[in-house]
């Protein structure tokens, strides 16, 4: 565990070899949150660990890392999809309707 500080964030101790970051931000009043980057899926996993106290802070961050990583383990995603990949789904869904026959083009426009 190592403590780093810079302007924005305060307390920031890196767990798990900097694969985990808890600290306070300058307007958290004090609360410490939890920082996990997603290789897989590009994006950062922010939480709120609702606690002013380091202790339980470093230990409810372990305990959601160990979950966000058994999850990528298992091939299951942290974040929902976004709006564009669902409706391009949608559509081509109801394609293969119009390909069977259960509903028209038109209706597909």
């Amino acid at each position: 565990m190592t403590e780093k500080q810079n302007n924005w964030t305060a307390n920031v101790h890196e767990l798990f070899g900097g694969d985990c970051k808890i600290f306070t931000s300058n307007k958290s009043g004090g609360v410490y949150q939890l920082h996990v980057w997603d290789k897989d899926e590009g994006k950062m996993y922010w939480k709120s660990l609702r606690t002013k106290h380091l202790e339980t802070a470093l230990e409810k961050g372990k305990d959601d890392y160990i979950n966000i990583t058994a999850r990528v383990n298992q091939g299951k995603k942290i974040f929902s999809d976004d709006v564009t990949t669902v409706a391009k789904r949608f559509l081509d869904w109801k394609n293969a309707d119009v390909k069977s026959g259960t509903i028209v083009k038109g209706r597909l426009t």
